[in-house]
């Protein structure tokens, strides 16, 4: 698996655990836009290696 695959699932795992929901709403909430934007670049870089390293397909880009 791509290494930012494997980050992006790292992230979600710790943000679902049980431990994490036991914090507060708001903390979870806090975090919500951070881990958003982790998750987002950590998908762009899988994708990016899971298509050899090419970059992503010229129709995603915005």
């Amino acid at each position: 698996m791509p290494e930012g695959c494997t980050l992006a699932n790292n992230e979600i795992s710790h943000t679902l655990s049980p431990r994490m929901r036991s914090h507060v709403d708001y903390i979870a909430f806090a975090n919500s836009y951070r881990f958003v934007n982790i998750v987002l670049e950590a998908l762009r870089i899988c994708l990016s290696q899971y298509h050899g390293g090419r970059g992503m397909d010229p129709g995603l880009q915005h």
